[in-house]
């Protein structure tokens, strides 16, 4: 098991299908990396609270991301759901996971994700996700 320090970099777009209209999102700082044997971990305090990335080594084409009790799913081979709170109520949230790309040196990587959201029917925007870590 590895253990470790790491800068973080995140750059995420979102292409909004209700109007087509474009919002991005970068953010810089440090997290906690933790390297299994089943699975790689990246923890950070981030802008909306702690968040985890887990990528499972065994399944390349599944992550999940954690925020609060937020828990969105990826999954190449098939659609995920995940519950997500709101001042309305919670939402069920289907994610179309499109790409999960994991790439990893001896002390960089990265992880980037493209999907799409959707509420029942509506689709509510297209997602590129990335979070570039070194040591």
């Amino acid at each position: 098991m590895r253990h470790t320090t790491v800068q973080i970099k995140i750059n995420q777009s979102i292409v909004y299908a209700h109007d087509g209209t474009k919002d991005r999102w970068q953010w810089q700082g440090t997290g906690q990396l933790w390297d299994l044997n089943t699975y790689f971990k990246l923890a950070y305090q981030g802008p909306h609270g702690l968040q985890e990335i887990k990528v499972d080594k065994q399944t390349p084409a599944y992550a999940t991301i954690h925020q609060g009790q937020t828990r969105l799913a990826f999954n190449i081979a098939q659609t995920t759901e995940c519950l997500y709170p709101t001042p309305q109520g919670t939402w069920e949230l289907q994610v179309v996971t499109q790409d999960l790309t994991w790439q990893q040196e001896a002390n960089s990587g990265q992880v980037r994700l493209t999907y799409e959201l959707y509420l029942g029917q509506e689709k509510l925007g297209n997602y590129d996700f990335q979070l570039i870590y070194e040591d």
